[in-house]
């Protein structure tokens, strides 16, 4: 998620906004199942991505 703030205009009515647009947003993904408590699940998948991503550019070839 992106925040932009507008340093011109007061903070913490920003703040206040930006904290009930998590909240609403972290409610709807908890009711549509993709939060589930266990974010490491993810962080564990691309951790693998990255390092299959990064042998291919780097010219690492599988063995045959």
């Amino acid at each position: 998620m992106l925040v932009k703030l507008d340093l011109r205009l007061q903070r913490k009515p920003q703040l206040l906004d930006v904290d009930r647009i998590l909240r609403t947003e972290a409610k709807r993904l908890a009711e549509a199942g993709v939060l589930n408590g266990e974010p490491r699940a993810w962080f564990d998948k691309y951790r693998e991505y990255l390092r299959v991503l990064d042998a291919k550019l780097s010219g690492v070839r599988r063995g045959k």
